[in-house]
């Protein structure tokens, strides 16, 4: 009779070994075609991947025995799932590297979870503190408290979690009667505290005080940002009183105001500034604008109307386009949107004035960058509609990854096109006939 162990291995390592049969393989050609130099032998085993159901992978991804390589390699095809990832996570198999990746994708919730948990393993939490530092105190508590953390790790965080008060502090927090300075340093250093749940409770009184040092802090703050918006307000009702007075001469219409008017009537408040002084500011201010534009604007006119916009947009600097990418119209959106500088061009998709429609021709442009269609469907309200998405995926451009995660959502009609265009990366059209005949046999 098999061992309920052998069984378990069996079970774990089937969904792999059952997509090797499929192809005709072995396991170990399987992993090597999932990571090997063919792109088609890639494509293929990762949309049969894909396929699997989530309780499937996470059983590849629980398997010490798989190459640590190759449970990389799946944790970057399953990345959503919080499920899979939280099983490689727990593998020891997982490298270093992988796993550093992974703690840093999950929620925060699923990382505190796994460091309370009793029977984590103890390297995957000297980990964590490798991975989070003393940054995230409350993991680091959780961490420090856990059973299942190493003694000397645990000493560790405790002194480091104490020196979070600051020896800056410790004179005003013991006139106040929240910590007993003498007391403390009576006890020696952290390694002669006489037992861990004494510890425990200092750290979290500690970290009370902390929070209450901090909450104190950003209301100080808070009261000077509250103070500095009521000397903003006072300053523009002053400037705009005089502005008002004296439209006639200034013409608010052409009045171009400074951050150094602000200021100069900031400095002289709460006083009311004199209106000639406010207004001398402005009359002067306005004829040193006037024998600017006399030496610059004509020019800068005579040169612009001699370029097109393409012409000049190809006169600025990288800083310069993208500023134009976040403000610009259609016109500098469309030349834009196909920059080969990859900030440029992912600008324009932040613009606010762009459009779905826009978005919708962009999804079918042949001459844009990956990164632009990537960030295109990674945009929720963007990927749900459906111009949008057979645009996207009609694009022969438009990395695969992205096709396959999407194709169950098209009809036939475009399912059926993308088999047969010889545009489309074979992988796809394969993968939409095989979507076109599943859902033939259903409906038997």
């Amino acid at each position: 009779m098999q061992s309920q162990e052998h069984k378990n291995k069996m079970r774990v390592s089937n969904p792999l070994n059952d997509l090797a049969a499929n192809l005709g393989v072995t396991l170990k050609v399987l992993i090597q075609l999932a990571m090997g130099p063919d792109k088609e032998f890639r494509e293929m085993v990762r949309m049969l991947l894909s396929a699997l159901p989530e309780n499937e992978v996470v059983m590849i991804a629980e398997d010490p025995e798989i190459d640590a390589q190759f449970l990389d390699y799946l944790s970057r095809i399953f990345e959503t799932s919080t499920a899979v990832q939280q099983a490689l996570l727990k593998n020891p198999s997982v490298s270093a590297t992988t796993l550093e990746r992974i703690a840093k994708l999950l929620p925060g919730s699923v990382i505190e979870a796994i460091a309370a948990d009793s029977n984590a393993r103890p390297e995957l939490l000297e980990q964590f503190v490798k991975i989070f530092g003393s940054s995230q105190v409350n993991l680091m508590k959780l961490i420090a408290q856990n059973p299942a953390t190493p003694a000397p790790l645990r000493k560790q965080l405790a002194g480091d979690l104490l020196k979070k008060v600051g020896a800056e502090k410790s004179a005003e927090i013991a006139a106040e009667g929240a910590f007993k300075v003498g007391e403390a340093s009576s006890a020696g250093s952290i390694e002669q505290i006489p037992s861990e749940p004494t510890l425990s409770d200092c750290v979290g009184q500690l970290l009370e005080i902390n929070f209450n040092i901090v909450s104190d802090f950003m209301k100080r703050i808070n009261e000077q940002i509250i103070k500095q918006l009521e000397r903003l307000a006072e300053a523009n009702k002053q400037i705009l009183q005089v502005i008002s007075k004296n439209a006639d001469s200034l013409d608010p219409r052409t009045l171009r105001l400074t951050p150094e008017l602000v200021a100069f009537v900031m400095r002289r408040l709460p006083a009311l500034v004199p209106e000639q002084e406010i207004l001398k500011f402005l009359q002067d201010q306005r004829a040193d604008q006037k024998k600017t534009a006399e030496v610059e604007e004509p020019l800068e006119e005579k040169e612009e109307e001699n370029l097109s916009l393409l012409d000049q947009i190809k006169k600025m600097n990288v800083g310069q386009r993208i500023q134009l990418a976040r403000k610009g119209g259609i016109a500098e959106r469309r030349i834009l949107i196909r920059d080969t500088d990859r900030d440029v061009a992912l600008t324009v998709l932040e613009n606010p004035k762009i459009t779905e429609s826009e978005i919708e021709v962009i999804a079918g442009m042949r001459e844009v960058s990956e990164d632009v269609l990537r960030a295109i469907a990674a945009r929720k309200e963007w990927i749900n509609n459906y111009n949008i998405l057979v645009r996207l995926i009609k694009n022969p451009k438009t990395p695969v990854d992205i096709s396959l995660n999407y194709l169950n959502r098209l009809n036939k009609k475009d399912l059926d096109f993308l088999q047969k265009s010889r545009a489309i990366p074979q992988v796809v059209r394969n993968a939409s006939r095989q979507i076109l005949l599943q859902r033939i046999q259903s409906r038997k």
